[in-house]
């Protein structure tokens, strides 16, 4: 209850022959007028202000992020490294590939992106250096003759027709490789000298040697496979899953005695 009196004494007092009546009604109204100014966020000394509250602690990644809401694929990587579970003695791998196969079709990459993956051609005594390399799907090849020596070029995965002519410092043309895996190529001039180059469906390949790291990135969020393939020992290893932030994998596990023996893989070409 109001305290009329006390509103009398103050701002309802009678002026200039109002009436006492009507005093007493304007003076509730104006004590209301001033609670509701208080209300409203008028400062007072008693009242306490909003303390701002705690910042809540980071929840685990989503997979839709405020970056993907603002149509910006956030940069993930997938790297790993490759590692025998025994002792593997005096055995070398050589050069390996390992990628990132997408199990769906709209994270394969498409024909239509641009970029040319020069291939170097230069023999070792009687051998290409070097043996092995890899070529993301979205990109054309050009052969580069780095050697002294002129060579002539073919694959049976190109067709029987198709060959390069190749003279020292001499590039072919940008041309596509088919999505097969590992393509070798000979030469019709030395026949000893032969090269492998490594096409999927894929843009996440890389060759790696001895103990190094693989490393991916920017991957695409979404489900992959990943696999290594090498003359000595190929097959799919385990499923990644890409959430749109960086991830190390576990190693890839090797077991020496599935390895092929390098005098098998000798005997195969001849």
């Amino acid at each position: 209850m109001i305290d009329e009196s006390r509103s009398e004494r103050g701002v309802g007092t009678p002026q200039h022959g109002e009436s006492g009546r009507n005093a007493r009604v304007r003076a509730p109204a104006a004590v209301l007028a001033a609670l509701a100014l208080s209300a409203c966020g008028a400062a007072r000394a008693d009242v306490e202000p909003p303390r701002p509250r705690a910042a809540l602690p980071a929840g685990p990644p989503a997979l839709t992020t405020p970056a993907h809401a603002a149509g910006i694929e956030p940069v993930a990587t997938v790297s790993g490294d490759i590692r025998f579970l025994s002792p593997p003695g005096d055995l070398d791998l050589g050069r390996v590939v390992v990628y990132l196969e997408p199990r769906g079709p709209a994270l394969r990459p498409t024909r239509a992106a641009s970029g040319v993956a020069p291939i170097p051609v230069a023999s070792e005594g009687e051998a290409f250096a070097p043996p092995l390399v890899a070529v993301p799907w979205d990109r054309a090849v050009v052969l580069v003759n780095e050697g002294p020596v002129n060579h002539r070029l073919f694959a049976t995965d190109l067709g029987a027709t198709r060959s390069f002519e190749l003279e020292p410092a001499d590039r072919s043309a940008p041309f596509r490789l088919p999505p097969v895996g590992p393509i070798r190529f000979f030469c019709s001039l030395h026949a000893s000298e032969t090269f492998v180059v490594f096409s999927e469906r894929t843009a996440h390949v890389a060759v790696v040697e001895g103990r190094e790291r693989f490393s991916f990135g920017p991957v695409e969020p979404g489900r992959y496979v990943l696999s290594i393939w090498s003359e000595r020992v190929q097959g799919s290893v385990r499923e990644v899953l890409v959430d749109g932030y960086s991830h190390r994998i576990e190693p890839v596990w090797i077991d020496p005695r599935l390895v092929r023996p390098a005098d098998v893989l000798a005997n195969a070409r001849r």
